[in-house]
């Protein structure tokens, strides 16, 4: 790899599976300093052994006293964050007359408020350092709709 974040200090939500897991891999592989978060702890934690610096942690991204709780205790060990990655999201694959208040709910919190815990918690950090990087992943389902 070219070790083009050699350094740099990123948190990776939703870093259990998926898209999560290959950037928190990937970003390791080019140097960086890697938190993976996410609720699926043992999954997290598998990814410790898989390349570079990885340190998983356990983090809810709809709960405000977790995320300010993680992410300040990532600060204080790593003395800052340059990068958060926005990824942890759900999506349900039913039909929308069988979608529940709750089910709804639990989407929005999780990909939108848990985005929003998260932005909150890096930026006061990284507007004082005049620097930082914060990348929201999305779906195109919010475009693109389903034929159920």
């Amino acid at each position: 790899m070219s070790g083009k974040l050699d350094g740099k200090v990123t948190v990776v939500t939703g870093a259990a599976r998926g898209l999560g897991r290959a950037v928190a891999r990937l970003y390791a592989m080019e140097g960086a300093v890697v938190y993976a978060l996410d609720m699926l702890a043992g999954e997290v934690e598998t990814l410790a052994s898989e390349a570079g610096d990885i340190r998983p942690r356990r983090m809810d991204v709809t709960d405000a006293d977790d995320v300010a709780a993680v992410l300040a205790g990532i600060e204080a060990e790593a003395g800052r964050i340059d990068v958060l990655v926005n990824n942890a999201g759900i999506i349900f694959f039913k039909p929308v007359e069988e979608v529940s208040v709750a089910d709804w709910d639990r989407l929005l919190a999780v990909n939108l408020r848990g985005p929003f815990l998260c932005v909150r918690a890096v930026a006061r950090g990284m507007k004082q350092r005049r620097s930082g990087a914060i990348i929201n992943v999305s779906s195109n389902a919010g475009v693109v709709g389903g034929l159920d």
